[in-house]
């Protein structure tokens, strides 16, 4: 059975691939437990503007020089720094997409293998619990993450799985999440997110 979630996962059936797809983010939804008339916010309102945020491969170090951007590698686990930027950019950017009721833009920041059999209607529709409590995690911009376990490499499919998994310490709820990546264009692209606000 893994074989086959793995297969299917990684460029099996295309029909699979939007079935699984459609799976994922329904799970990811039932992950949002929260309760209230005005839904519940993790971080009050993020009243700053696109132009405003600051972007987390550009800022700066004590002295004003730039920060030197990591070489990642599909062969090493990025360093503990580069995948607290991994995991922080994900998260925000999804938390802009719930925020905005438009996943287009994070549609956009996804692997090719998973943009392939998804379409931001599909998140919309998969994240619409998230969008109807509104669900604030732009508080975690100023946090780092609780990884656990480590961030690992899994090899699935003959190909290699970035596995980012742990938790932000928001109160009075953690922020878990579960994300894997794979390695495309020099870089890390989601395909796959969980996200579990219960606590």
């Amino acid at each position: 059975m893994k074989k086959f979630l793995d297969r299917v996962a990684l460029g099996g059936s295309s029909l699979l691939n939007g079935l699984l797809a459609l799976t994922v983010i329904s799970l990811i939804a039932l992950g949002c437990t929260c309760t209230g008339k005005d839904g519940f916010d993790f971080g009050g309102k993020d009243t700053e503007t696109s132009d405003e945020k600051k972007d987390l491969n550009d800022s700066d170090d004590p002295f004003g020089e730039k920060k030197k951007e990591e070489k990642l590698s599909e062969d090493e686990v990025p360093s503990d720094n580069a995948a607290q930027e991994i995991a922080k950019t994900t998260l925000l950017n999804f938390n802009d997409a719930v925020q905005s009721a438009d996943f287009s833009d994070f549609h956009k920041t996804i692997s090719k293998t998973w943009k392939r059999t998804s379409r931001p209607s599909q998140f919309e529709k998969g994240f619409k619990e998230f969008i109807d409590k509104k669900i604030n995690i732009g508080v975690i911009r100023s946090m780092s993450a609780d990884f656990s376990p480590r961030p690992a490499i899994e090899k699935i499919s003959n190909r290699n799985i970035l596995v980012l998994k742990g938790s932000y310490d928001v109160s009075p709820r953690p922020v878990k999440f579960d994300l894997k990546y794979v390695f495309e264009d020099d870089e890390w692209r989601l395909l796959a997110i969980a996200v579990d606000t219960k606590g």
